[in-house]
């Protein structure tokens, strides 16, 4: 199982949410001053999502190094990932 890269998203002026899927990512996070846990999987793969005190620059920032440590010299062999295809997609929104 691959992992994948943490991601992060502006929530408003001053917050930011960092998204992992590792929980070696997430250990590091929670020990970021000002972090929270916002959301978890319920069920499935492992996903946490941070909110912490930074501005998206110092965020994207942080997730570039993250995945250098995450994957190392591999980086750049890592092939980029793939849309879903037509039925793949979120079950969310079908009638039962």
């Amino acid at each position: 199982m691959r992992s994948e890269a943490p991601s992060a998203w502006k929530v408003d002026n001053k917050h930011c949410w960092i998204q992992c899927n590792d929980p070696k990512t997430a250990k590091r996070l929670s020990k970021v001053k000002g972090a929270k846990v916002v959301a978890t999987s319920l069920a499935g793969a492992y996903l946490r999502t941070f909110e912490v005190p930074w501005k998206l620059p110092q965020a994207k920032e942080w997730c570039i190094r993250a995945s250098r440590s995450i994957y190392g010299s591999f980086q750049h062999q890592i092939p980029p990932l793939t849309p879903f295809r037509d039925g793949d997609g979120s079950a969310q929104g079908r009638a039962a």
